[in-house]
Formats: C-alpha cells, structure tokens, sequence
C-alpha cells in the first residue's frame, strides 16, 4: 500500500514538455491534496483558471499515471475551483523556467528577452484589400413634404427629414439583401429615439427596406437625446441588379409616441444571455461559449444537417474508470479545446489566446432582426493566468450573424502596444471532427481543386477559399478569404503557413499561422495584424461547389455607396 508521500513523489514524474522545459503537476501547484485509503487514492487539483475548463486533459492522465504505482488499484480525480489557483503555488524550479526575475510580482509578467527584433515597418508577404460596405454620411437633410407626394403617402404627416444614399453595383452580380451600413450624426431636433423612428425606403418606389439600428447608445433614445445631437449606426439589406443603381433614402424626425419601432419579417432568433448566445438563422445554428464567446458548435439546419464541434462539456468532478476519456496531458498549451473556432492568438514561451480568458474583459452585444453581433476585446493570456499576464499584445474577434444569408462574418485584429517577444501568431484556425469527406481551395478567380480530407494539401498562393465538403450529404462548410494585412511582422501572410487536413486524432483542420519565424523576435509597438473573412454553409445540392466561388467574387466586391 502506498504512502502519500510516495504518491506525491509519483506525482512529479509526470511533466509536460511544453513550457518550454518539462515542468511537473506538483511543479506548478496543480495538485490540491493526496488521500489515501488502502490500495485507492483521491486526488484533488486545482486548475489554473475558470478559462481552463477542460478538466480531462490534467485529471485522466493524472489518474492513468497514479495507475502505473504498485499496490493502486483504484484512483479517482477531483477538481476543486474553490480555493482558486494562484500564482504562489508555483514552486521555485516552475518560477524559473516560466522567467520570472527576482524583482517581478508573486505572479511574474512576460519578459522581453529576443535577440533580433523585427523592422517596425516590415510589410507582409500578402495582403488582400477591400472596400467595407459602409458611408459616413455628412450630407444635411432635407425636408421630406419635397418628396413626390403620391409615392411617399405613407411617410407624410409623420416624418419631417431624410438623406439619400446611392448604392451602385460595378461587379456585374445581382444582389439580393447584401447588407449595407450606414454612419450618420444628427441634430437633437432631427431624431429623439433612433430604434423607433429611423426608416430605409427606396427612392423609386417609396417602398419599406428592412432596417436595424445597430449601436445600443442610451443618448439615442427619448429623453435622455443630448442637446448636441447624436451619431447612430444603421444597417439595411440592399436589392439591387447587376450594373444598377439605387438611392435609398434614410427618414428620421418623427417624434409621435405612437410611432412604431420597425418590424420585419425574419427568420434570425438570438437566445442567451451576455455572451453565451445561440443564433439561429434557418440555415445554421451556432453557438457561443458561456466561457468567453468564442464559437464553439456549428449545425446545418438544411441539407445534411452536419453539426461541427463536440457535445457541451458535462460538469463532471470525478475521473474514475467509468468515466475517463484516455486524455493526453495539457497544462500547458491550449484553453478551452471544445471551441471549433480557435483563434487569433500569440507565442513565445506559452501561447496566449482569447480561449484563456475565464471570460471577456470587455465586451459589445448588439441583437436585432437582421443581424447580431458580438464583438471580444482585451489583453489574451496564457493557460497559467493570472501568472505571466500581459498588456503588450491585445487581441479584438467580431462576429456578425445576418437574418436569410448562409454566411457570418469574422474580423479580427492584433495590436502591438508594448515591445514583445513573439515567435507565431495564428488566424483563422478551424478544427472539428471528421464531418467531411473532401478539402477544397480555391485561388482567387481560379477553379476549385478537391481531395479527400486526409490528405495534405499544399498552396502556392493565398487561396481565396479554403474548407471541406462531404460527398455523400453535400454540405460545405468554406472560408472566404476577404481582406487581411499587417505591419511590422515580416514575411506576415506568406502562403506557406498555411495548413489544412486531418489531424492525428482525426478531427479536421485548417489552419494559418499568419506570422512565423524559426525564434522569437522582438515586435515593435505600433505592429498590427488585421483579417476578415465570411465563414459559408451551403449545400452542394444547391449549386455544385461553384457556389462558394460565386459568394467569394460577390462579397470580395461589395456594393458601393455614395451619400448626396
């Protein structure tokens, strides 16, 4: 029968290599308290952070390893949150290899240690621009009673102003509801509650565009309006043919309580509180972690009805042979692995990502009938936080979910604020299990080439698209590659960097690490990364894979607009 003691010394024969130097369980304070009673043990640790909830990858190979001890036959693992991890329960050996210095605080901080730093001016290998779909519009309005009276009767007698706004399109590409947003300041007299009076119409016909107010400022509504007036976001959905041209005019300036908020016909529904939303549209479902809202499951709600990413994590405490998954040891490297959206993220030393986060420091929510968006932003951290934070790299993911379109949006950004050693920095990463038969590519107007999933593939130039389908249910899920650049990160978005296939567990991947150099380099403040891309769920049934091409041509050129 063993000993606690000799339990403990076990203990420190399991390390994982990826702290740079192998560091052990008992090393970095993970183990909470050892019990023993005849040949069973319990063991209870501590898991850094309430990011880190993932608790299968400390406590199964913890309890495999106390399995190889004689004289243990039975070995169950708690993981206790209460007290919380922190950073003094690192022992001196773990202090040392993670670079603490003497004179850093009990929880160290991220040091600058690289020998070549990195041209503050670098340009990148690639880059890729376009035109957002959005104005700023200055123009002064005009009064509505101007207006052609008999295609505008129903505005009359109750909307005082409105501004036009030509959309054009130059791609030769019907559109249909392409959102359009639009930035305007008004005067205190010309608009007392944006979400109830503004209105979209076409000029043309005077008809009625479906429309939502996408800020959630209180200084746009009733009496708390300020006496300078206001700025309000709007966005609308845009019909237009192929090399047409259409003015849309803005009303505001309606003050009637009895003026109702515009309502429209949708099929988007955002349940969920905070940042744990779940956002349906009829043609997918996601869902945001309740951790810290990174995407984290994606179901087709048409075709195949493929669902990507795993089953919601259970609250299991325990880790006993009924119920242990054969997890590998990671303490060290990744946050919460149940996301299918992984990115963007840093590394020197340890990996700092947004998945790390216990939950967003800072954070923006805006839901509505036509689109919800959720926009992340802070400082990421590395799986030991609160030990070696940082605020030298910040991080900022925008997501946007639209009403009737296969597509969402992702756009991303890292900032360098502070000089920071820095050695990868990833985007656009995508792993979920093997749902797919085939990978795709797709250069910018060249054809789409496929082979199956397992194998790897390789690009000589940035493609435009990147994703899988299955050939027996028809569903794709593909990434259309909009915009990105960089600065002060040299050889950022060289094509080589990126990846896709199978991995060695099976799950499906793709890939781009956007920055990556054989050591860490000095990053000078001022650096920036920024990536957008449209993520696409569609059916081959509906139009063979071409589709994706057709989505990538119609998004990489969107409308655009003019104010008069």
């Amino acid at each position: 029968m063993p000993t606690e003691q000799e339990i403990w010394h076990h203990l420190t024969k399991l390390e994982d290599p990826a702290f740079g130097q192998p560091l052990n369980v008992v090393d970095v304070g993970l183990i909470g308290e050892v019990k023993v009673t005849g040949s069973s043990v319990l063991v209870t640790i501590m898991m850094f952070n309430r990011g880190r909830v993932l608790i299968d990858a400390a406590a199964s190979p913890i309890r495999r390893h106390l399995l190889e001890l004689d004289g243990v036959t039975e070995a169950s693992i708690e993981a206790v949150w209460e007290p919380a991890w922190t950073p003094d329960r690192l022992s001196p050996r773990a202090r040392e290899v993670l670079g603490f210095t003497a004179d850093d605080p009990i929880e160290g901080r991220m040091h600058v240690r690289a020998e070549s730093r990195a041209d503050a001016d670098a340009p990148p290998e690639d880059r890729r621009h376009r035109e957002e779909p959005r104005i700023r519009l200055e123009a002064r309005p005009l009064p509505l009673a101007d207006l052609p009276r008999d295609r505008f009767q129903p505005w009359w007698g109750g909307w005082r102003w409105y501004r036009r706004i030509t959309v054009a399109e130059r791609a030769g590409i019907p559109r249909r509801r392409e959102p359009v947003r639009v930035d305007a300041a008004f005067a205190a007299d010309q608009l007392r509650d944006a979400k109830r009076e503004l209105r979209v119409v076409e000029e043309a016909t005077g008809a009625d565009v479906p429309c939502q107010v996408m800020d959630d400022n209180p200084g746009n509504e009733g009496p708390q309006m300020p006496a300078s007036g206001c700025r309000v976001s709007l966005l609308f959905f845009a019909t237009v043919g192929a090399g047409e041209e259409k003015s849309f005019l803005i009303l505001h300036g309606n003050p009637s309580p009895a003026v109702w908020p515009p309502i429209h016909r949708t099929d988007l529904v955002t349940r969920g509180e905070g940042w744990a939303l779940e956002i349906d549209n009829g043609i997918y479902r996601a869902r945001l972690s309740p951790v810290m809202g990174h995407l984290r499951n994606l179901e087709f709600c048409r075709g195949g009805q493929t669902r990507l990413g795993w089953d919601d994590p259970i609250a299991i405490n325990r880790v006993d042979a009924s119920n242990d998954p054969g997890s590998k040891l990671d303490i060290a490297w990744h946050g919460e692995d149940d996301c299918i959206h992984w990115n963007p993220d840093f590394r020197n030393q340890l990996r700092y990502r947004m998945t790390n986060w216990p939950e967003p420091p800072n954070i923006e929510v805006v839901r509505g009938e036509l689109c919800t968006v959720v926009k992340r932003w802070g400082y990421p951290v590395c799986p030991t936080w609160p030990a070696r934070d940082q605020t030298a790299v910040r991080l900022e993911v925008t997501y946007e979910f639209f009403d009737g379109l296969p597509w969402f949006l992702m756009s991303s950004s890292l900032h360098v604020e502070e000089e920071a050693d820095i050695l990868v920095v990833r985007n656009d990463e995508w792993l979920f299990r093997q749902a797919f038969s085939h990978s795709l590519v797709m250069d910018a107007g060249g054809p789409i080439r496929t082979a199956p999933a397992d194998g790897d593939v390789s690009v000589e130039t940035n493609p435009a698209v990147v994703g899988f389908f299955d050939e027996d249910n028809g569903d794709a899920f593909v990434s259309l590659r909009l915009a990105y650049d960089a600065r002060g990160f040299p050889g950022a978005y060289d094509p080589k960097l990126l990846s896709m296939g199978t991995t060695a567990y099976g799950n499906q991947i793709w890939a781009r690490d956007v920055f990556h150099v054989p050591s860490e380099m000095v990053i000078a403040p001022g650096s920036f990364v920024t990536e957008t891309n449209a993520y696409l769920c569609f059916n081959t049934a509906d139009g063979g894979l071409a589709q994706a091409s057709e989505w990538h041509k119609q998004l990489s050129q969107p409308l655009a607009i003019t104010g008069a």
